[in-house]
């Protein structure tokens, strides 16, 4: 049976939902966490959207690993906020490694400042250093703030108006969040992001690792072409000069 967030069946984790109030029932499909991922990621680096909604170059060339997921939640009081996605590592050749999935703890994820009513939250987290990458594999979760340093990331404005001193003494984790399309303050020192790994042993159809996935020893699966496809698009490759822009 497709396996739901933190090891839930789909079937109980609809029940979970259902009982939560929540109306949309998220199923976990490796190959949908990917696709949703290329779609979240491809909104943070869009080129035409605005500076203020934009993940500068500087940070995705620089960036060690990313972790992308989804929080939900109906928004009333006590109602569990419920996250899914996935973790890829930027291996020494350049490459992207196979996807790892992952979910959050129920309710780690704060409520979206000033947020009423349903939430529907997209997190982008930049893992800037080995360290950060490194600690998940390992330990198999991350606990932001705790065993990993963690900021709001800068935008592209920010970037443009501070230059290179605002990528100086940098935390291990920059983290990115919007609802319903905006950017948006989310809750996040303390929450605890772990491995998904019965997800990953039926998707990849062994008893696998975050550590083997994230450490280039698994061949990435079609599914996550999609995923691949942005991660290897311009942007994460090359910071435009004044004159290519």
């Amino acid at each position: 049976m497709p396996l739901g967030i933190n090891n839930i069946p789909c079937s109980g984790f609809q029940s979970e939902c259902e009982k939560a109030g929540i109306i949309s029932v998220v199923h976990y499909s490796f190959k949908g966490e990917c696709e949703k991922a290329a779609k979240i990621l491809a909104s943070f680096v869009d080129p035409q959207q605005s500076f203020d909604m934009t993940i500068p170059p500087q940070i995705l060339v620089n960036a060690k690993g990313l972790i992308i997921l989804t929080v939900i939640s109906n928004g009333f009081f006590n109602s569990p906020r419920v996250g899914s996605g996935v973790v890829v590592a930027r291996l020494a050749d350049g490459t992207w490694s196979a996807p790892s999935a992952l979910a959050t703890r129920p309710g780690d994820i704060g409520q979206c400042r000033g947020q009423i009513g349903g939430e529907h939250i997209e997190l982008i987290f930049i893992l800037n250093d080995t360290t950060a990458v490194r600690t998940f594999s390992q330990k198999g979760s991350l606990i932001l703030g705790g065993n990993v340093s963690i900021a709001i990331g800068p935008v592209e404005r920010n970037i443009e108006a501070a230059g290179a001193a605002i990528l100086k003494d940098i935390a291990g984790i920059f983290a990115y969040s919007k609802t319903k399309g905006f950017f948006a303050g989310v809750s996040l020192e303390g929450s605890v992001i772990i491995e998904q790994r019965d997800a990953n042993e039926v998707m990849y159809q062994c008893q696998i690792t975050a550590k083997e996935l994230l450490g280039g020893d698994v061949k990435r699966p079609p599914e996550a072409e999609p995923l691949m496809s942005v991660l290897n698009s311009r942007v994460f490759t090359k910071v435009a000069t004044p004159a290519e822009e």
